[in-house]
């Protein structure tokens, strides 16, 4: 058989396309990620007063101590409260600002989520797209990578079909692909096909773990020199 085009070629004319969809698919969830940075940043610096009023709480509900050891705890927290009131309230400020932002965040990708299915569906028919361009049949791609049991080549072609199919009834080797993922990594990866839900983005993000260009090119570059004869 005669293939037009090698992987490096089709990898090289798909570039453009892939990066900028993978930009979309992890604008948002970076956004996320720095909010909730910045979020566990300021919690921490509240934890001196946390620690100090649950040091005094623990002692005042306790027979183990003393008055005067619970005064003590109680006058050290009150001490550092009364100190750094302004710095607390401060932190409490920004935090219910980024806990806001955190919300809207959150809203907008989950109003998104069928948009990034389909954009990490776009991506699996790339990468189906190039194996099949350069190599046919997926038993044409030798095995150069396994996830969970399953050759890397397979789950891109079956993971492509389910996306396209997933509101039919899929076939074996759909099935069987997803059933053995769910086996070792639960059941995030399940096909219950009575819900009809595209899972393009779990595979693509969880599985896969395609969230950089470097990611997808490393493991589409290794099928580089491994045609079979046909």
């Amino acid at each position: 058989m005669f293939f037009v085009m090698d992987i490096i070629e089709y990898l090289s004319e798909t570039e453009y396309a892939v990066k900028n969809i993978i930009n979309l698919i992890s604008h948002d969830k970076k956004s996320l990620n720095e909010y909730l940075v910045d979020l566990n940043n300021l919690k921490k610096q509240l934890s001196p007063f946390e620690e100090l009023y649950k040091d005094y709480v623990s002692k005042d509900i306790s027979d183990d101590f003393c008055d005067l050891q619970v005064m003590y705890a109680a006058q050290r927290y009150y001490n550092y409260e009364e100190k750094n009131r302004d710095k607390k309230q401060k932190f409490l400020t920004e935090i219910n600002i980024l806990s806001e932002k955190l919300k809207i965040k959150q809203s907008q990708l989950d109003t998104r989520k069928f948009s990034i299915k389909c954009l990490c569906g776009a991506m699996l028919q790339i990468a189906k797209q190039g194996l099949s361009i350069c190599y046919g049949k997926e038993e044409s791609c030798v095995e150069v990578k396994r996830i969970a049991g399953e050759r890397i080549s397979n789950i891109i072609f079956q993971a492509r079909n389910q996306s396209i199919h997933f509101e039919e009834s899929l076939n074996n080797k759909v099935i069987s692909c997803f059933n053995n993922l769910e086996q070792q990594l639960g059941n995030n990866v399940s096909i219950d096909q009575a819900q009809n839900i595209n899972l393009a983005d779990v595979i693509v993000i969880d599985v896969l773990v395609w969230n950089s260009y470097d990611n997808f090119y490393t493991d589409m570059i290794a099928f580089k020199n491994e045609l079979k004869a046909q």
